[in-house]
Parts: structure tokens; C-alpha cells; sequence
């Protein structure tokens, strides 16, 4: 197995100071750096660490930019059978993956019949694309937005939502999808075009119609009512 360590500078847009996380990748067919072009790839059983971030694939392409005291990472790029396992407990499961250590933008890609899974506590995301974002909190990388795209999924024990994408913060823990929405739970089915879902509060909103439009309809979850759609 043999390892290279690389040091990544980000430079956050909110006005922090520098922070320095070291990424460790380790291949068991090694790692080779083309600094001509700054370029590094390691192939076969690859993981990649930073700080409490691990990432598993079969390959990875690292792209940098170096001056006199350092290398900067602009990007990664990762295929094969990628893993990704967050510092929130955040894992995910992708042919393909992005990541924008600029941006601190994650792009995972699915491949032939194998969707995209993404899961973050009790919540489960499908998709031919999942974008996420991660931020700093307590000294952690956290999961900041979750967006699925293209044949999304969203579930949770007590429901299930399909539609054409689905985006969710964490923060926040309010879940939007449209286009061609469906939801189920124990008590029934409901269709719309938009939803709003707070996973607090346990409210749920279904619009019938694209926004703006008039007669939206309210579905209410099992959790307080029979879980049917009532018209306004």
C-alpha cells in the first residue's frame, strides 16, 4: 500500500480565515504526480481521508495548483464503486463523484441501472444525481443541502416520496420536491406537483398545481390525520 499526503488550503467565501485540512490518500497500486500539469491519480483499492471525511473508490484524479509554500486541491474527481462517509454520519454509494473542494460541493453520479443512495440519519435520497454541499460546524464538515436529481427518492420510516428532484437541508430539515410528486404512507397515496415537508413540525404541504397557480391542495401526514388531501 502506498500513501501520499497532501495538504489542502480552503479558502472559505464567508470571510474566514484559512483553514489547512490534510488529505491522505492511499492506493494499493500507488499514487503518481504530474506536477508539469498538476495532476495527481492513484488507482485500485484508493481511499481518501480529510479530517473525518473517508471516501472509497477504485479511482481518483486530484487537481491542484501550487505556489513556492504549498499545493492548493481545486478538485477531485473519483470512480468505481465510490463510498463516501461524512463526519454527520452522512453516507452515500455512487459510480461516479465530484468534489469541489473550493465550492465544498460533492457531485455523486450514477452509472447504468445503479442510482445514486445517499443516507443522512432516518432519511434515505435516490437519484440519477445527488449534489450535496458541506460547511463547517463545531470544527466538522457537516452535510449543508442535499439535492437529488432525476428519478428522486426520498423515504423515511413513515413515508415515501418520489418526484422528478428532491432537495433537503439539514439545518433547516425541511424537504422540497416537484415535478410529478407522489407520496405515501400507511394511510394512502397523494400526487401533486410540488411539495413541502418539515420534519419538525410534521406538516406537509402538496400543491396540486405549480406554484402560483390557484386551488393547491393540503395533504396532511398520518402522524395528524387520516392522511388524506384536503382541497382549500
Amino acid at each position: 500500500m502506498k500513501r501520499i499526503t497532501i495538504i489542502i488550503f480552503i479558502l472559505f467565501s464567508w470571510g474566514h480565515p484559512c483553514f489547512s485540512h490534510p488529505v491522505d490518500i492511499t492506493s494499493d497500486q500507488g499514487v503518481e504526480c504530474d506536477h508539469k500539469n498538476n495532476v495527481c491519480r492513484a488507482s485500485g483499492r484508493v481511499v481518501m481521508t480529510q479530517g473525518g471525511i473517508r471516501i472509497l473508490a477504485h479511482q481518483a484524479k486530484a487537481s491542484f495548483t501550487k505556489t513556492a509554500e504549498r499545493m492548493e486541491i481545486k478538485s477531485l474527481n473519483l470512480s468505481g464503486d465510490v463510498r463516501f462517509f461524512g463526519e454527520d454520519g452522512a453516507e452515500a454509494q455512487s459510480e461516479y463523484a465530484f468534489y469541489d473542494v473550493v465550492k465544498n460541493k460533492v457531485v455523486l453520479k450514477s452509472g447504468g441501472q445503479d442510482k445514486v443512495i445517499l443516507i443522512k440519519n432516518d432519511q434515505h435520497f435516490t437519484g440519477d444525481k445527488v449534489t450535496f454541499f458541506l460547511t463547517e460546524k463545531n470544527q466538522k464538515k457537516v452535510l449543508k443541502v442535499i439535492h437529488a436529481h432525476g428519478h428522486a427518492i426520498l423515504q423515511t420510516p413513515d413515508e415515501k416520496v418520489t418526484s422528478h428532484q428532491v432537495m433537503y437541508d439539514p439545518q433547516t430539515q425541511i424537504a422540497q420536491a416537484w415535478g410529478h410528486v407522489k407520496i405515501i404512507d400507511k394511510k394512502g397515496v397523494a400526487t401533486g406537483h410540488f411539495l413541502e415537508t418539515n420534519f419538525l413540525t410534521k406538516k406537509t404541504v402538496l400543491k396540486k398545481t405549480r406554484p402560483g397557480q390557484q386551488r393547491p391542495s393540503i395533504y396532511i401526514p398520518s402522524t395528524q390525520h387520516e392522511g388524506s388531501v384536503a382541497k382549500n
